[in-house]
């Protein structure tokens, strides 16, 4: 598991959910590319979702980069945000310098500090394509889930397309962004994952006023159900929501875990890592929900040395998920407009000094190397349970 802040560390346990992750891996920080001068990333980098490529032991990264006002007094810790790529050759031990894949058609203000950019995302791999769900500030002040895609198994710099007005015609780096609709509640953080036993992707992610946690439904990764609003908490904002299953975040079954960061509206210094049983149910089956271990706010892991999980089909210890059991999505059932990218006369993207420059340092790595790891009805009517557990404190979620 990659636990991100500017700093990026993995840790290991006997399955994949947080509570169980007590061994660091990594005693120096991972993809660390804070910078002291002006740059798109001088205040950070986040790994956010880490795919394997072929089959091999490489790994592509995908980064939130924070650009902050080092100049400027009084910022309030304001950011401009954007998304980069990097390569691991060495199953995450190291990393390449980032690259830019997308980025705000806006311009970063310079004359006051403020919140913007395109990023706080999420990525998921639907056949050969990544889709990226990210919040972006579009001309004209729209502050909502977007989407782009890439074809590209590297998802590198000039692969991805946004989506705008019916189709992926937006190029990743400074094109005009589309908002999700059907969502109908502004928010940020998005995080999708695909449901197994619903046969649907779930969206989870917060709004802004109320600041609680919502979740959302979709077959094709492009229309989705109207949101349903599943966890608030009164007087605290509940941020940063993500679903892990057995088999970790990309993909879960009937039971899983609801993870979110909740603090108070005047700021992060109490933030707590919180976590809650999820059960879902198909329309008409009896809502019989039995708690988790991790419900128990007392639950600590067992001592034991961490097992290494095998991937489908490899066979499975007697302590790791059965992960076979998990489908992938039925994608021909799910058809989307395949509308070739068209150019793009629009607004012209004007970054600050850095902002899409790609150097040599960030391309995929060459063929070759060690063998390694792989990796309808209402949505109100699947949701049935979403129970409490214990908190975590966690200064760094």
């Amino acid at each position: 598991m990659v636990w991100a802040g500017d700093r990026n560390y993995f840790t290991s346990g006997e399955t994949a959910y947080p509570e169980d992750h007590t061994v660091l891996e990594t005693k120096e920080a991972l993809a660390y590319n804070r910078c002291d001068e002006s740059c798109w990333h001088s205040g950070g980098t986040w790994l956010m979702a880490v795919y394997p490529v072929d089959g091999r032991s490489t790994l592509v990264g995908f980064l939130h980069a924070e650009d902050h006002y080092r100049d400027m007094e009084n910022t309030g810790g304001a950011a401009w945000k954007s998304i980069a790529v990097s390569y691991s050759e060495d199953q995450g031990i190291t990393w390449s310098k980032p690259n830019l894949i997308i980025t705000s058609p806006c311009q970063r203000p310079e004359d006051k500090p403020g919140w913007g950019g395109s990023s706080d995302f999420s990525v998921v791999k639907r056949g050969s394509e990544f889709f990226c769900f990210f919040i972006g500030t579009d001309i004209g002040g729209m502050c909502g889930v977007r989407i782009a895609r890439s074809g590209d198994p590297w998802g590198q710099p000039g692969s991805w397309f946004k989506w705008w007005e019916g189709s992926f015609s937006q190029p990743g780096l400074g094109g005009r962004e589309g908002e999700v609709k059907e969502l109908g509640v502004w928010g940020g953080n998005p995080s999708v994952t695909w449901n197994a036993y619903l046969e649907r992707w779930l969206m989870v992610w917060h709004g802004w006023s109320p600041p609680n946690v919502y979740l959302s439904s979709s077959r094709d990764l492009l229309h989705w159900e109207p949101a349903v609003r599943i966890v608030g908490e009164e007087g605290r904002n509940t941020w940063y929501p993500t679903i892990i299953g057995d088999a970790g975040d990309r993909w879960c079954g009937q039971r899983a875990r609801l993870y979110y960061g909740s603090m108070t509206s005047e700021g992060f210094h109490d933030r707590k890592f919180l976590g809650r049983d999820i059960v879902f149910f198909r329309p008409g089956e009896p809502e019989n929900y039995v708690p988790s271990k991790y419900s128990d706010p007392q639950y600590k892991p067992l001592p034991g040395s961490v097992q290494s999980c095998p991937q489908p089909g490899q066979g499975q210890p007697p302590s790791c998920p059965q992960q076979q059991s998990y489908g992938q999505p039925a994608y021909a059932a799910a058809p989307y407009p395949q509308q070739a990218p068209q150019p793009y006369y629009g607004y012209q993207h004007q970054q600050p000094s850095g902002y899409g420059q790609q150097g040599p340092y960030g391309q995929p790595p060459k063929p070759g190397g060690m063998g390694g790891a792989a990796a309808s009805g209402a949505l109100g009517a699947c949701l049935a349970a979403l129970c409490c557990c214990g908190l975590m404190d966690m200064g760094g979620f």
